[in-house]
């Protein structure tokens, strides 16, 4: 899933994914798949300076480990683009990887996206996060580590969940 996908139309894409697996074992499951790799990805990564990227050629040159351990057991996660003018929070399928435009957040709830996706958050973003020429961009540590989440009750949260829900289908 690229940032774009989040704010225009959606186009399926795939990622050759080979995260946790030796150079052998992808060869030997993934024949075709490694192949394909081996001729579009490995004569670009030999000529990386960093010494990981070309040892580990096969492999995503940003495994983000981090957040696939924070993700590990979830079956959806929040996605948003890190630079847009609007800025819609989705629910996005566990099974897609973000690219590097997408801020990926690893909670399923969807109270979670109806509190980001409140007028609070925005506010929020606008005065925490940067620029990127005319267009906001939401920085992690500032917009998402650092947002004072309001204590609500529990009939305000299955509110917000039901609504959060709503609109992320009328988003789809």
């Amino acid at each position: 899933c690229i940032g774009r996908d989040l704010v225009q139309n959606w186009k399926e894409k795939f990622i050759i994914d080979f995260y946790g697996l030796s150079e052998e074992q992808a060869r030997r499951n993934y024949p075709a798949l490694m192949q394909r790799v081996t001729d579009y990805v490995k004569p670009e990564r030999m000529e990386k300076q960093n010494e990981s990227q070309r040892n580990n050629w096969w492999i995503h040159a940003r495994p983000r480990i981090m957040l696939r351990n924070a993700m590990f057991g979830l079956g959806r996660y929040i996605g948003t683009c890190y630079t847009a003018k609007h800025r819609p929070f989705v629910m996005l399928d566990a099974a897609m990887l973000p690219d590097d435009g997408v801020v990926a957040i690893a909670l399923d709830d969807f109270y979670h996206l109806g509190v980001l996706s409140s007028a609070i958050h925005h506010r929020w973003v606008l005065e925490a996060g940067g620029m990127l020429e005319d267009r906001p961009r939401y920085n992690h540590s500032e917009c998402f580590v650092k947002f004072p989440f309001p204590a609500y009750t529990l009939e305000q949260q299955a509110k917000i969940r039901d609504l959060a829900e709503q609109l992320d289908k009328h988003r789809k």
